[in-house]
């Protein structure tokens, strides 16, 4: 259900092609997904150019105490559809910033989790931008960006 709302909210923005994303430039996000109260967060890493990932997932529920804990990092690739989809997400995420709360002002709603932080962060060859600490404060297209990895890297 979550993936046809991302689909249809990203079907507003222009096609992305790949000529966006030409061999030698750089373009990767890194973020945190499965964040919860009870379990570490899982992580992933996509490259935007090649569609390669690595992916570390949020542990089962029943080994989170356990202090020994492990988990397998998985390598993968990511399918055309997936990764046109990710690479329309980081180039409106991108273009509209991160960050919905002006310096010095205080967010309209708040957000409350008890997962610990997230991440989330976009990198080019020319910069990197980090969502905000505050989840409160971010944009709509990090929310979107962040929603569309959490259903695409789903445990």
């Amino acid at each position: 259900m979550l993936g046809i709302v991302t689909a249809l909210m990203l079907a507003g923005q222009p096609a992305v092609s790949r000529d966006d994303f030409r061999p030698g430039q750089t373009a990767s996000i890194f973020s945190t997904i499965g964040g919860s109260e009870w379990c570490p967060a899982g992580h992933v890493q996509i490259d935007l150019i090649t569609g390669t990932y690595s992916l570390t997932p949020v542990a089962l529920r029943e080994r989170c105490e356990d202090p020994d804990l492990e988990r397998t990092v998985k390598k993968g690739q990511l399918g055309k559809a997936n990764l046109a989809t990710l690479r329309a997400a980081f180039q409106r995420a991108s273009g509209d910033g991160l960050n919905r709360c002006p310096p010095g002002t205080r967010p309209e709603g708040i957000i409350v989790g008890n997962g610990g932080p997230a991440i989330l962060l976009l990198v080019t060859g020319a910069r990197s931008a980090a969502a905000p600490d505050d989840m409160s404060c971010w944009s709509e297209a990090a929310v979107l960006l962040s929603r569309t990895l959490e259903t695409m890297f789903e445990s």
